[in-house]
């Protein structure tokens, strides 16, 4: 059958249309309903997932284990140190709890402005950061 949305042959949900577009069309429609049912049943969603994390705690945390490896496989090992953690909070509460570009409290990233000196960092938010980085690339790609 010929979707009426995509105008593309394909198997038939509801209302003459394919699965997907069926889906898209009830989600544009009752966008109150799903929030609704959040709502609803909120202390069932939040039960069935601390069963479903006490039935599958193994493999959860080994999943975890094997992704924060990954995360951290090629970065610098001082990254992965509580010391150096310990001292870029205590920077953090130097300098400052703002992105000194644009003063933003949320999403607050370190910048190191010299990896030789692990306290020579600015407080930046995840915006800026992002912008400077992309600068910086910009800047070797050129030349």
């Amino acid at each position: 059958m010929i979707c009426k949305e995509c105008k593309q042959e394909r198997k038939h949900m509801a209302r003459g249309m394919c699965g997907s577009c069926y889906a898209k069309w009830y989600r544009r429609t009752y966008p109150k309903k799903r929030i609704d049912y959040y709502e609803r049943n909120k202390k069932m969603i939040l039960v069935k997932g601390k069963v479903y994390y006490k039935k599958n705690k193994k493999r959860l945390n080994e999943y975890a284990r094997i992704y924060i490896k990954d995360k951290y496989k090629n970065s610098p090992s001082f990254y992965r140190l509580a010391e150096f953690r310990r001292k870029t909070r205590y920077l953090i509460s130097l300098k400052g709890k703002c992105c000194v570009n644009c003063g933003s409290t949320k999403n607050l990233q370190r910048h190191h402005l010299s990896y030789d000196d692990l306290t020579n960092i600015i407080i930046l938010c995840r915006k800026c950061h992002n912008f400077i980085h992309m600068e910086i690339k910009g800047s070797l790609l050129k030349g």
